[in-house]
């Protein structure tokens, strides 16, 4: 049984509108813009993607599970495993919008 991926592309595209706002800020420098601030915003786009590579395994490791374990308690670590990603995205979207701007 395939897991359903609604909340995987659901969570794929909030990823992806903070890689945007990420890459807005890299393409549109205010002045005084210097190289920490790009090391700043890299490392903020890098966690972005560490986050989705890490869940994407898991579903996948989810899947491999389903003959093994309950629909039940395998829907249940599925949830859990999206509210922890969602979460995730929302403290980094928060901790993007108060990063010092110049």
């Amino acid at each position: 049984m395939k897991l359903s991926r609604s909340n995987f592309w659901g969570i794929t595209t909030l990823g992806c509108i903070l890689l945007l706002d990420i890459a807005v800020h890299l393409l549109r420098r205010p002045a005084g813009f210097e190289a920490w601030d790009y090391f700043e915003w890299s490392m903020n786009a890098a966690l972005v993607l560490a986050i989705w590579i890490g869940y994407r395994r898991q579903l996948r490791d989810f899947d491999g599970l389903a003959q093994v374990v309950d629909e039940k308690a395998l829907s249940r670590l599925t949830r859990a495993s999206d509210s922890m990603v969602l979460l995730s995205y929302i403290f980094l979207l928060q901790a993007l919008t108060h990063i010092h701007r110049h």
